[in-house]
C-alpha cells in the first residue's frame, strides 16, 4: 500500500467560513473516508505547501469530515507548523486533488513538479469550456488553464462520468495535449435512507434541487408554473426550489419576489439539512431537473436512490447511471414540461407509476464501486507492479503475490495456477481459512460468488470472479474439456447484469480510445474467426442448408440455453425460458423460417432441458442439434437470444441480433435490445467491442506451453486442435456423461 497525500485546502477554506458542502466537497470527503487511514493531509497557503504528520492529519481529516462542527482546526495547524510540516520524503507519493483547486496557478504546477509527487486530479466537468454562456466572465479562460495544467502534471485523471471524459478527450485532441492515464468512476449519492416522516407540504408538490443560476434553467420552470396557475388555479401543484442563489439570477428572483401567483405556489428553500432533504424528496411527485448541461447530476441519483421519480432534461450523462428510468424532456419545450407535470400530479398517475416500475431496476452507485477503478488506476501507476496478464492490459488490474482460491475442485487446481500467472495460489475449502484483507479467487457461478455479502464473509476480502472465456476449447466444458481461456473479473462477472463488471467498465471507459494497432488486431482476429468458423466450443460436425420451403423467407435462429444457468438467472430479468424466447421470435417474425438450436450441453445429456422445451417443435420450423454454430450463423439472417454467446458470435458475422435479456454485448448500439441496459451509454463499433471482449478482458493459456499467451496464439491452437480432433469425444468419455450431468 502506498501512502497517499490528500489536498484539503479547499475544504479547510470553506468549512472555516461555515459554508455548507457542495457536491465537489462531498466527493473530497468521500476520498478522505476511503484513503484517510493511510494518508497525510496537505494544505496550501500563500504559495507554500505543508504536509502534516499522520497524527495531525488524522485530526484535520476528522475536522473536515465533521463539516467543521468540532471546534477550530487552527490549533492543529499551528502544531503542525511548529513541529515541522516538511515536504521532504514525499517524492513518488500519490497526491489527490479532487476539487480543481489551485490548478489555475502555474506556481502550483511548478511546486508539484519540484516536489516530485504524483498528482491524481478529479475532473468534474468541462462546462466553462463547452457552455461558457452559463458561466461567470473569465471562467472559460481559467478552466482552460486548469485543464492544461492538469494534463501537464497529472500522473492520473479520474473523471466522474463518460460525458466528462469524452469532453476531456476532445479537448486534448483540439489542443494537442497528451492525456494521462484516465479512468471513469461514477459518484455515489450520500443522503441518508428514507424514514417515515410527515409530509412537509399537504398538497401535491415537486422539488427542484439546485443552485439558482442560468445553467439550471429555473426560469423555464417558473414560466411553466405560471402556465399551471392559469390552467389549474388553486389546484396547481406546489414547487419547492431547494438551493442557494448563485449568480446572474436576477430574472428568476424577480419572478419569485414579484409574481403574486408564484409566491403562493413556489417556495424557495436556500438551505436544509440532509434529513430535511430526504423528507422533501420522498414525498414529492417527482424531482425536476431541467439543466442545460451537467457534469454528473447528483440530485438525479439521490432522488432515484430514495425511490422518487425524476423528470429531467435529455442529457446523456444522466443515462450513464439512470438509464431509461427518468422521463427525459426537451428543455426548450415548456408545453411538454407543463403537460408532464400535470400528468404526474394526478392521483395514480400512469406515467409516474410506470417510472416507479422502471425504478425497480435502478442500481444505486456506491462509493465502494467508485473506488474500484480508482484503486485499479493507482495499482496501474504504482512503482511495484505484479506481472500483468497479457491480454488484460486495459482492465488496469494487477494480481497480488498471494491469492486464495476458494472452493475449486481438484481437477481445476492446475488451471487456477496457470491462469493466475505469477501469483502464489493457496487452495482453501472454507472462507474461515482465509485471513482478512486477502484476495480470493472464486468460480463465478459457484456458491461463494454472489454479489451480496454472502452471510457476511465476502466483505472481509477482495474477490476475483473466474469463469470460462469466449474462445474456450474444442469440446464442451461440461465434458471437462480443458479451456484455453478464462476471464478474471474484480467487480462481478460479464454475464451478471445486476451490477457492473470489469468488462462493462472497460467497454464504457476505454474501448472508444483503443489505438489503431489494437483495433487492427481486433479486426484481423474477427475476420479470422469468421473465415474459420471458430466459436466458443467448436462442436458439431454437420452443416445446415436452407431448405426449398425457406426460399424467399427470412431465416431466424433461436439458440437455446441451459435454463438453470447463472447467465439467465442474472442476465434475463424478463423472458427466462427457451420456449418463451421462441414464442417471442415467432411473434416478431410470423412468416420467417424459424430454427431452434438447443444448447449443446442439453443435447449431450450433460444438463437438463428447459421448461416445456419439448414443445419447441410447435413454434419453429426446424430443431437443429449437431450443427456447427459458426457455419449455422453464416446461413441465417436474424438471431434472437436471451444472453447466449451466439449473439456475440452473430455480431462478428454482421448479423442482426435481437436481445431479450442483458448479455454483455447488448447496449452498445450494435444490437436491438428489448431491455436496454441502463448503465451502458457508450456506442461502440464492432472492432472496439471485439478488442475489449477478446483482446483486453480474457486471459489465454497455451495448450502447448502452459503459459499465458495472446489471443492470436490461442486462435491458432484452436484451429490446430479442431483439425486434429473435430470435437467428437471418444466412446469411453461419452460414457462418463451421466456422472458429469450435475457437476
Amino acid at each position: 500500500m502506498h501512502e497517499i497525500l490528500i489536498d484539503i485546502t479547499r475544504l479547510l477554506h470553506r468549512f472555516m467560513k461555515k459554508r455548507l458542502p457542495t457536491g465537489v466537497d462531498r466527493v473530497s470527503l468521500a476520498y478522505i473516508r476511503h484513503y484517510g487511514p493511510r494518508a497525510r493531509a496537505v494544505m496550501r497557503y500563500k504559495g507554500g505547501k505543508f504536509v502534516f504528520r499522520r497524527a495531525e492529519s488524522a485530526t484535520l481529516f476528522d475536522w473536515v469530515l465533521s463539516l467543521g462542527a468540532t471546534g477550530s482546526p487552527l490549533p492543529t495547524i499551528y502544531k503542525g507548523l511548529v513541529t515541522g510540516c516538511l515536504v521532504q520524503g514525499v517524492a513518488g507519493r500519490f497526491l489527490f486533488n479532487t476539487g480543481h483547486n489551485g490548478l489555475e496557478s502555474d506556481d502550483y504546477v511548478a511546486m508539484l513538479r519540484q516536489q516530485k509527487v504524483r498528482p491524481i486530479f478529479m475532473v468534474h466537468d468541462l462546462i466553462p469550456l463547452t457552455h461558457p454562456q452559463y458561466c461567470r466572465a473569465g471562467e472559460e479562460a481559467r478552466h482552460l488553464k486548469r485543464m492544461r495544467n492538469a494534463m501537464r502534471v497529472a500522473s492520473g485523471i479520474v473523471c466522474n462520468s463518460l460525458a466528462t471524459m469524452d469532453g476531456l478527450v476532445t479537448l486534448c485532441r483540439k489542443h494537442g495535449w497528451l492525456m494521462p492515464p484516465t479512468t471513469v468512476a461514477l459518484l455515489a449519492p450520500e443522503l441518508p435512507a428514507a424514514v417515515q416522516e410527515a409530509r412537509p407540504v399537504e398538497a401535491p408538490y415537486f422539488v427542484f434541487v439546485s443552485t439558482i443560476e442560468p445553467r439550471k434553467n429555473h426560469l423555464m420552470i417558473l414560466k411553466v408554473w405560471q402556465q399551471l396557475a392559469q390552467q389549474l388555479g388553486s389546484a396547481a401543484p406546489r414547487l419547492l426550489i431547494i438551493g442557494q442563489r448563485g449568480w446572474d439570477y436576477g430574472e428568476v428572483t424577480d419572478l419569485l419576489e414579484h409574481s403574486s401567483v408564484l409566491q403562493v405556489l413556489v417556495t424557495e428553500i436556500p438551505a436544509c439539512s440532509d434529513a430535511e432533504m430526504v423528507n422533501y424528496l420522498q414525498h414529492a411527485q417527482a424531482l425536476l431537473f431541467p439543466s442545460f448541461t451537467e457534469g454528473y447530476g447528483m440530485p438525479v441519483a439521490e432522488a432515484l436512490a430514495l425511490g422518487t421519480p425524476v423528470i429531467a432534461s435529455d442529457l446523456a450523462v444522466f443515462k450513464e447511471f439512470a438509464g431509461n428510468i427518468p422521463d427525459y424532456l426537451d428543455v426548450t419545450d415548456e408545453a411538454l414540461w407543463a403537460q408532464t407535470i400535470v400528468a404526474y400530479t394526478r392521483p395514480h398517475s400512469p406515467p409516474r407509476l410506470a417510472q416507479l416500475e422502471r425504478m425497480k431496476r435502478f442500481v444505486t452507485p456506491t462509493w465502494k464501486r467508485h473506488f474500484v477503478p480508482v484503486d485499479a488506476l493507482l495499482a496501474e501507476l504504482g512503482p511495484v507492479q505484479a506481472a500483468r496478464q497479457p491480454g488484460r492490459y486495459d482492465i488496469r488490474r494487477t494480481l497480488p503475490p498471494v491469492i486464495y482460491a476458494l472452493g475449486f475442485s481438484w481437477r481445476k487446481r492446475a488451471l487456477v495456477r496457470q491462469f493466475l500467472g505469477a501469483s502464489r495460489v493457496r487452495f482453501v475449502r472454507r472462507p474461515t481459512a482465509i485471513p482478512d484483507g486477502a484476495t480470493v479467487a472464486v468460480w463465478a457461478s459457484g456458491p461463494f460468488a454472489g454479489r451480496s455479502a454472502d452471510a457476511g464473509w465476502s466483505t472481509r476480502f477482495t474477490r476475483l470472479f473466474v469463469e470460462d472465456g469466449f474462445l474456450r476449447s474444442v469440446g464442451l466444458g461440461a465434458d471437462l474439456v480443458r479451456p484455453l481461456s478464462w476471464v478474471i473479473d474484480g467487480q462481478g462477472i460479464y454475464y451478471d447484469a445486476s451490477g457492473p463488471s470489469d468488462l462493462e467498465h472497460l467497454l464504457q471507459t476505454e474501448a472508444h480510445a483503443f489505438d489503431a494497432p489494437t483495433l487492427q488486431r481486433a479486426s484481423a482476429l474477427r475476420q479470422k474467426l469468421v473465415s474459420t468458423g471458430l466459436t466458443k466450443y467448436n462442436v458439431g460436425p454437420k452443416l445446415w442448408s436452407r431448405p426449398a420451403q425457406a426460399d424467399g423467407l427470412q431465416v431466424v435462429l433461436v439458440p437455446g440455453q441451459v435454463e438453470t444457468d447463472a447467465a439467465i438467472r442474472f442476465g434475463a430479468p424478463g423472458i427466462t425460458t427457451n420456449l418463451a424466447l421462441l414464442k417471442a421470435a415467432r411473434h416478431a417474425h410470423p412468416d420467417a423460417w424459424l430454427l431452434y438450436k438447443p444448447h449443446p450441453d442439453v443435447v449431450a445429456g450433460l444438463r437438463s432441458s428447459g421448461a416445456q422445451e419439448d414443445l419447441a417443435v410447435q413454434w419453429c420450423n426446424e430443431v437443429i442439434t449437431d450443427v456447427a454454430m459458426g457455419a449455422l450463423l453464416e446461413a441465417v439472417d436474424v438471431v434472437h437470444v436471451l444472453t447466449s454467446l451466439a449473439g456475440f458470435e452473430a455480431l462478428l458475422r454482421g448479423k442482426q441480433v435481437v436481445c431479450h435479456g442483458l448479455p454483455f454485448y447488448a447496449g452498445w448500439g450494435l444490437t436491438q435490445d428489448a431491455l436496454p441496459p441502463q448503465r451502458r451509454a457508450r456506442k461502440l463499433d464492432i472492432d472496439q467491442l471485439v478488442a475489449g471482449v477478446l483482446l483486453a478482458y480474457p486471459t489465454y493459456v497455451s495448450r502447448v506451453t502452459g503459459k499465458v499467451c495472446e489471443a492470436e496464439q490461442a486462435l491458432a491452437e484452436l484451429l490446430s486442435w479442431r483439425s486434429a480432433s473435430p470435437g467428437d469425444l471418444p466412446f469411453w468419455r461419452k460414457m462418463l456423461r451421466p456422472l458429469l450431468k450435475h457437476q
